[in-house]
């Protein structure tokens, strides 16, 4: 199994930091590949607990 980081260009509303998506690729029955892709999350690890509470203070001061 390979797992590869590939870069987005959307970034994190919090930090600013661009995000990230995981790839996992695995080779299934008969040297099928098969490939996973994660959602996108922040690379500097804002976690979504903390997303929720800055999105939530944005709508507060707005």
């Amino acid at each position: 199994m390979e797992i590869s980081l590939l870069p987005t260009r959307e970034p994190c509303p919090r930090c600013g930091v661009n995000k990230v998506q995981r790839r996992r690729e695995k080779v299934g029955w008969g040297g099928k590949s098969m490939v996973n892709i994660s959602p996108p999350y922040c690379a500097n690890g804002c976690t979504r607990q903390q997303l929720d509470e800055f999105e939530r203070e944005q709508r507060g001061e707005a």
